[in-house]
């Protein structure tokens, strides 16, 4: 083995490079070439294993699909105890490395880090962010002197580049003279990693996690609210949510009302079809969240909300995955869940690369129109400390933890100070029942499930106040979820518990708990008008007569905002009316008592005239 090195967060990170593995790009071939002295093993429909052949027989784990980790774990171990003399009768002598005698292939290093975890196979690209003051000629430039070829740019990220390098030339010393010479930000290899799908203990359920009334030997009201919550909004198809997961199948029941599905795209293969090809993962997850009761036999947190469905690659090429979040977001996304990591990482990290960490920096701040899009992301199944998954821990992601059917923590769910909320799932007597490819499934869970359920809450709470900002929608949703389990739960002075986070994700306290007014002022633009409008509610306040006024509206806020978003003539006359209040108000500050043009008054009788029929949030059952 030998020792090198690149660049994170501007710091170095030693690495070891392998001598009896490497990786080749094979695009465009059907089945792996034949290389003499080494041993083939595809990984993808681009990538190709070749493992040395006198270690081939130490390493012969079968290769299914997406278990890259398991079939290289050997060879990391094996090649470290190798080096530092730690030899068994099973541990192969490291011979100098074979030549590859292939001049028509590209192939490219496989390395480990020192301080340990599993392989990271070079792709043989890199990524880079240039300096604002650098132009497109003097990337160029640069690229053309290094051996670059100039891959293409990335929507995502300001001044970001992906170069092709050259030959056989090596990524690390290729992306780290980017660094060391002062052009970038910073650069890094693009390395593929396996990260497999967070997957739950397989039991028996029914969809309690929507009303639990005790079914199935479940605790009764140790649910989301779901129920009282759709009697307000089961979501509308303004609302976008994005699974990136396996991939969804688009032509599932649950799925086919008109204009359910939004164009997805494939990050696997490159195209424009996001079904699944083994793998139901990513339909459960996807019908956790949108699936529509009216079409299929289940339902999602927010049925009538629109579905782009993502397929992320098996074996993760970082940089594609920060291009599918970069490309959800450019293409409308307006909720993500995201439910793969990797699990059992005892004590070690799954880092989050700096292309990735841009990424999710651009969707969690400048998506939706420069609202932020949330990235909700299940927490983990290793029944270890979060801290240590850098993705699920990221201040751009919602860390959600999994809670069971009695009403307490899942044994396999992550814990840690970084954990947001919790949301249902399997671990108690039953687990959570969703759709799969070609049917149904009662044995889905882990935090696999409680990421989508959550997010379908965030789907409706955007249903009704669209103007909501990403971080708005954390804060809410952390405010207003239930504190469960309050002797075991360990809920400290700020209400944060290691197990649960701030407690489970409620539907209907999430949507009484929206800001109405703000929401009804930016929707109006009269947000820079709060002063005066405050100001007349603080008047009416004062008396009993004002009071039953304030009081009305109050209770009627979330069918307000359900009225708001399905007529604009409603939304116009708010508008009007609120101008009018915050000009009253205005004169009230100075002595006077303000006008009420006659204009007005159709304005006021639409909006009255609406307003007597809506629902009150008071007698709703939550």
């Amino acid at each position: 083995m030998r020792e090198a090195y690149y660049y994170r967060q501007g710091q170095k990170v030693p690495v070891i490079v392998l001598e009896t593995v490497r990786v080749i790009h094979t695009e465009g071939e059907r089945s792996a070439p034949a290389v003499k002295g080494w041993t083939s093993r595809p990984i993808t429909n681009q990538y190709t294993l070749l493992i040395r052949e006198d270690v081939t027989a130490s390493a012969e784990r079968s290769l299914i699909e997406g278990s890259t980790l398991s079939l290289l774990q050997d060879i990391v171990e094996k090649e470290r105890s190798g080096a530092k003399g730690e030899r068994s009768a099973s541990t192969p002598i490291i011979k100098q490395a074979t030549q590859i005698e292939r001049p028509d292939l590209r192939v490219f290093p496989v390395a480990s880090h020192v301080d340990g975890g599993g392989a990271l196979l070079c792709s043989g690209d890199i990524v880079a962010q240039f300096r604002a003051e650098t132009s497109p000629s003097r990337v160029e430039q640069i690229a053309n002197s290094m051996r670059l070829f100039i891959d293409r740019r990335l929507s995502f990220l300001p001044n970001g580049y992906v170069f092709r390098i050259s030959g056989n030339d090596d990524p690390f010393d290729c992306a780290n003279r980017l660094v060391e010479q002062g052009h970038v930000l910073w650069a890094h290899p693009v390395f593929l990693e396996h990260v497999p799908e967070r997957n739950g203990p397989a039991l028996l359920a029914k969809q309690w996690h929507l009303q639990n009334t005790g079914q199935q030997g479940g605790l009764a009201n140790i649910d989301i609210s779901a129920y009282p919550a759709w009697s307000f909004t089961q979501g509308t198809s303004n609302i976008v949510a994005c699974v990136i997961d396996s991939g969804v199948n688009v032509t599932h029941e649950s799925f086919s009302t008109p204009g359910k599905i939004v164009p997805g795209y494939d990050f696997q293969d490159n195209d424009s079809d996001p079904s699944p090809t083994t793998s139901s993962h990513g339909t459960s997850c996807a019908a956790l969240m949108t699936a529509d009761p009216t079409s299929g036999q289940v339902s999602g947190v927010a049925p009538s909300c629109r579905l782009m469905p993502i397929r992320r690659p098996g074996v993760t090429n970082y940089l594609s995955l920060a291009e599918a979040f970069g490309w959800a977001a450019d293409h409308g996304a307006d909720v993500i869940s995201c439910s793969f990591g990797i699990d059992g990482r005892d004590g070690q990290r799954w880092i989050l690369p700096d292309v990735a960490r841009a990424a999710l920096d651009y969707v969690a701040n400048h998506g939706r129109g420069g609202k932020g899009c949330p990235i909700f992301w299940a927490a983990g199944n290793g029944a270890e400390s979060v801290s240590t998954d850098e993705w699920a821990s990221s201040e751009f992601t919602i860390a959600v933890a999994a809670s069971t059917d009695q009403g307490i923590h899942a044994p396999y769910s992550d814990v840690g100070p970084e954990l947001s909320i919790c949301a249902p799932s399997s671990g108690g007597v039953s687990g959570i029942v969703t759709a799969q490819n070609n049917g149904y499934t009662f044995e889905f869970g882990g935090t696999s499930a409680a990421s989508p359920i959550a997010a379908g809450i965030a789907c409706l709470v955007l249903s009704l106040a669209p103007n909501l900002r990403g971080s708005e929608i954390r804060e809410l949703l952390e405010k207003t979820a239930k504190r469960i389990d309050p002797k075991n739960g360990a809920y400290d002075n700020q209400g944060h518990s290691a197990y649960y986070g701030y407690g489970q994700v409620d539907a209907m306290a999430a949507l009484r708990g929206i800001p109405a007014l703000l929401e009804v002022e930016r929707a109006t633009a009269t947000q820079g008008m709060d002063a005066g409008i405050r100001r007349v509610l603080s008047y009416l306040n004062s008396s009993n007569a004002g009071q039953v006024i304030v009081s009305f509206l109050s209770d009627r806020r979330l069918s307000i905002l359900a009225a708001m978003q399905a007529s604009k003539a409603f939304c116009d006359a708010l508008g009007r009316i609120l101008r009018v209040v915050a000009s009253i108000g205005a004169a009230l500050d100075t002595g006077g008592q303000g006008r009420i043009p006659d204009e007005i008054w159709p304005d006021v009788e639409l909006a009255c005239g609406q307003m007597i029929t809506m629902k009150s949030v008071a007698t709703s059952k939550s």
